[in-house]
């Protein structure tokens, strides 16, 4: 017997015999875990499976907090964005704008140093404001006006006016007595009205006397610390009893804005101001303190 070819031929079935593959072979972190720790790949499948339940969840949760709105800010938040951010915010030239300045805020205003304003908020949207002169020869003109603003939307706001002026001292008539009734819509370029167009009209009747008034402004910020300014403004009689009286006043300026202390420069031109045209230069001084 050869035995030594026999086991030859034994080793040789053995290097050649096909290895069985076990599950581990399919499975190579079944087989690292089994090598290291001895945990086997059945254990892996609860955690599994409740993590393949909870994925969906997950990625609806994701979607929707991508998708969802900003979150709204408050009343007061809100509300500020639609407030007179400078002082002299309230107004183009002498056309009022739909904004009002912010609630429990006085304001005071110069006009050539003859004409003095003050005003206050008495509510987020509604201020009044009282315009007066000096005494001259007896004579003092006194205006008292309220705007309210009624609409408020992203980049157009809307406020309704009513206004009573007294004249005294004038002779033999004594008292004179003005009432104005209109509205102002402001047409913003972007959410915060920085820059905007505003166009206003209002009547203003004495007894039988009855005017129209009708403005239209631009102001435009330039800069944060610099504005330019454009108003026209017009008289139209309504009725006989001013004949054909009417007018044109067109300004253009510029606007030194700020929260406390404001500053224009306004230049005003009337082609029609009896028999040669006015030129009518107007420095405007506004502050706001508390601001």
């Amino acid at each position: 017997m050869d035995h030594g070819h026999d086991c030859t031929d034994t080793a040789a079935a053995k290097k050649h015999k096909p290895r069985r593959k076990s599950a581990n072979t399919f499975f190579p972190l079944g087989r690292w875990l089994l090598y290291h720790g001895g945990v086997s790949p059945r254990w892996l499948l609860p955690p599994l499976f409740v993590l393949a339940l909870s994925l969906p969840a997950r990625a609806q949760d994701a979607a929707a907090s991508l998708f969802a709105p900003p979150p709204t800010s408050t009343s007061a938040e809100a509300s500020e964005g639609f407030h007179a951010a400078d002082a002299n915010g309230d107004r183009v030239v002498l056309l009022p704008t739909a904004k009002t300045q912010p609630k429990g805020l006085f304001t005071f205003s110069s006009y050539d140093v003859v004409l003095l304003q003050a005003g206050y908020a008495i509510t987020d949207s509604t201020q009044l404001t009282l315009t007066f002169t000096p005494p001259v020869q007896g004579s003092m003109p006194l205006d008292f006006s309220l705007k309210t603003a009624f609409l408020r939307g992203p980049l157009v706001r809307a406020a309704a006016m009513a206004s009573v002026t007294g004249l005294t001292g004038l002779g033999d008539v004594g008292f004179v007595f003005l009432g104005r009734a209109g509205a102002v819509v402001d047409f913003c370029f972007r959410s915060d009205c920085a820059s905007s167009v505003t166009v206003g009209s209002n009547v203003t009747f004495a007894g039988a006397i009855l005017f129209m008034w009708n403005g239209a402004g631009l102001v435009w910020r330039v800069s944060p610390h610099l504005a330019l300014l454009a108003e026209a403004d017009t008289l139209l009689p309504l009725g006989r009893a001013l004949g054909q009286v009417n007018g044109l006043l067109a300004w253009g300026g510029l606007r030194v804005p700020g929260r406390s202390w404001s500053f224009d420069a306004a230049l005003g031109y009337s082609p029609r101001a009896g028999d040669r045209p006015l030129a009518l230069p107007l420095l405007i001084l506004s502050y706001r303190p508390g601001a």
